[in-house]
């Protein structure tokens, strides 16, 4: 028989094994509350850590910078300050030095201008003057129009002259030649252009095979010229083809090759205009003509007298305010409005506007903004082509130059597409923790993809993030793309 004390003692070593385990558990805590739990910054840099190891990346360049706009701290960084190309990115450097340099309340005027003589017959040329709206439309030049007639323009016995001398040549914007496209983004850009200098050219078959293929092309003018060999086939026949070229006389031509099945709904695409200033002429002079005032000359683009020789103002209209035009801009990266606004930026007063002026305002105001030089390499004001480049800091110093209340700053943020709401985010982070909550510039090239803007955390921080992906493999244009937007899931959760 056991001692009666035996199941006493059995339990006091129960007790002093449980007091030990309990132990260690308190002193494993203490170490951990020694060191802290890991802080958002911290777990933010291990998210971007293993986003950047991911085989989806293997091989492409990262660059990768994210700040917390509360404190200003770096929450994490990648290949921060290494120059890539941020693609479509780079409008919001475009988007920067409009705001620094030109005034809030700016809007951009397209004038006619004309002698009116007796019973409103204008016995010269009637000038259309480009002011460089960036938005100027088909509808734009409507309204011109009506306030011409309104101000009592009958006839026009000369020319419809284009001014569009408020930007200096070449048409092309830098680096725009390194690729060959007709498409439309890849505009020409004039002080006079319209329509974004493009046309929608849409073919449709014939009503029974052996028709000539429908071709319309709108806005209509004399501007674009149609070469249609297309035929409609009951069955098979050669691909379709329709490919824009710049005439030697400025003038586009639109040619179109193979054929459509009678069954086909037919093929649309938006083509680039060799000089979207005599596009301009060419609809207004079409939109005069439906309103009853005969324009008997041709359409021309050539400067004309300066402001005080220049013949009087007939009918003016002003574009739309510069808040809503960078919010156009960017919100569906636009290239015909961001050169427009890059080229606006390379003078001032009455000089001609060039290029290479551009580049160095652009380059001014980012330095101003506190972006250090040596940080970016400014090219042209879309992003159109490896040209520009620009550091992940750099993006994220200038995003957080703009994190305040001030007008300039609320045009800023409120000029950029809203997840999975509008513009280039509106099929993108439709997570509740994402949409409607995180503004950003997207950027897509074959080579180059980026994703830039404010995202608020579940810790109460507001982040601004640059990511920047640069490969030669387009094929993953889809998948990386999904990975820009697993990271700012990731991080919006922190």
């Amino acid at each position: 028989m056991m001692p009666e004390t035996a199941p006493t003692s059995y339990a006091s070593r129960r007790l002093a094994i449980a007091l030990g385990a309990l132990a260690l558990v308190f002193a494993a805590s203490g170490a951990a509350s020694a060191k802290g739990p890991a802080t958002p910054a911290a777990r933010a840099q291990a998210a971007l850590d293993r986003w950047v190891a991911q085989k989806d990346l293997a091989g492409a360049e990262v660059g990768a910078s994210v700040v917390c706009l509360d404190d200003g701290t770096t929450w994490a960084e990648h290949g921060a300050d290494a120059l890539m190309v941020p693609a479509s990115g780079t409008k919001l450097l475009t988007t920067a030095a409009v705001l620094d340099t030109l005034p809030l309340d700016a809007r951009f005027a397209t004038r006619l201008r004309g002698v009116l003589g007796e019973g409103g017959v204008v016995a010269g040329d009637l000038v259309l003057e480009g002011g460089g709206d960036p938005q100027l439309m088909p509808e734009d030049l409507e309204r011109l129009a009506d306030a011409a007639v309104a101000a009592g323009l009958a006839r026009v016995d000369g020319d419809l002259v284009v001014d569009a001398s408020l930007f200096a040549p070449p048409l092309l914007p830098p680096a725009y030649d390194m690729k060959h496209t007709d498409s439309s983004y890849r505009p020409s850009v004039s002080a006079a252009g319209v329509n974004y200098g493009a046309v929608l050219v849409t073919v449709r078959p014939g009503k029974a095979a052996g028709d000539a293929l429908k071709v319309t092309v709108s806005p209509a003018s004399d501007a674009v010229v149609v070469d249609n060999a297309g035929t409609t086939v009951a069955a098979g026949g050669e691909a379709l083809t329709v490919t824009a070229i710049d005439r030697p006389d400025g003038r586009t031509g639109v040619a179109v090759r193979g054929s459509l099945k009678v069954t086909d709904k037919g093929f649309a695409d938006r083509k680039r205009v060799a000089d979207p200033g005599l596009l301009a002429g060419a609809v207004l002079k079409a939109i005069l003509g439906r309103k009853g005032v005969a324009v008997k000359g041709g359409v021309s683009v050539r400067a004309t007298p300066a402001a005080g020789d220049a013949p009087p103002v007939v009918a003016s209209i002003d574009g739309k305010p510069l808040p809503e035009l960078l919010a156009a801009m960017n919100t569906w990266s636009n290239n015909a409005m961001a050169e427009t606004f890059f080229k606006h930026l390379g003078g001032s007063g009455a000089a001609a506007r060039t290029w290479e002026a551009a580049q160095k305002a652009v380059a001014k105001a980012l330095v101003a903004r506190g972006v250090p030089e040596g940080q970016f390499e400014i090219v042209n004001g879309s992003g159109l082509y490896a040209a520009t480049k620009v550091s992940a800091r750099a993006m994220t110093t200038l995003l957080a130059s703009f994190g305040g209340d001030d007008a300039r700053a609320v045009a800023f943020r409120g000029s950029l597409a809203v997840a999975g709401a509008e513009g280039t985010l509106r099929y993108r982070l439709k997570r509740a923790d994402t949409r409607g909550k995180v503004r950003a510039k997207t950027g897509t090239l074959d080579e180059a993809w980026s994703l830039s803007g404010y995202a608020p955390t579940r810790s109460g921080c507001e982040l601004a993030f640059a990511l920047f992906v640069n490969s030669s493999e387009a094929k993953r244009a889809n998948t990386l793309r999904r990975a820009l937007d697993k990271l700012i899931l990731e991080l919006v959760r922190l």
